[in-house]
């Protein structure tokens, strides 16, 4: 009796669990912004199937031309993947909103487990140090500024290239 009711039970929650997620995911798609056109993916495996294993770049020209559109979208199982098309598409989204679009990726080593979050080099541009960071870089590593290390960079190098002249 008390093994019939657990497996019951266990079911009873193993089917609301699975509808549960159902439900919260296909919730979750319609709350996306529209994407660009997109063939028919299939269900789990999404578009790997109308993509060849080499010169991929002729379907995505295929696709630009029977959706008429410059962007275009694929999926590859969970991967969302958008592709631009055209020059003029790259050039719009990518030059004239980089600020929204580029950001630097997480370096997880460097800035979680040695502690380095707002390190130099590795700040995000989202940050506000990042414009003061970047004009004080630049101030010392412009062309200009590179000229005038010639001499410090030739003194330098004298003792290891005699070193290694020795030989």
């Amino acid at each position: 009796m008390f093994s019939l009711l657990s497996t019951a039970t266990s079911l009873y929650v193993s089917l609301f669990g699975g509808s549960a997620l159902c439900v919260y995911f296909f919730l979750h798609a319609s709350w996306q912004l529209p994407l660009p056109p997109d063939p028919r993916p299939k269900f789990l495996s999404g578009n790997v199937h109308q993509l060849p294993r080499s010169e991929v770049w002729k379907v995505f020209k295929q696709w630009s031309e029977t959706f008429n559109s410059p962007i275009t979208f694929h999926r590859i199982f969970a991967r969302k993947f958008i592709v631009l098309n055209t020059l003029k598409a790259a050039n719009d989204l990518l030059e004239s909103h980089s600020n929204v679009y580029s950001n630097r990726p997480v370096s997880w080593m460097y800035m979680e487990l040695i502690n380095r979050k707002l390190a130099v080099l590795n700040i995000s541009s989202q940050n506000l140090r990042f414009k003061v960071y970047r004009r004080l870089i630049h101030t010392g590593l412009n062309p200009r500024a590179v000229e005038r290390y010639n001499g410090i960079l030739s003194r330098s190098c004298r003792p290891s290239s005699s070193c290694i002249g020795r030989r």
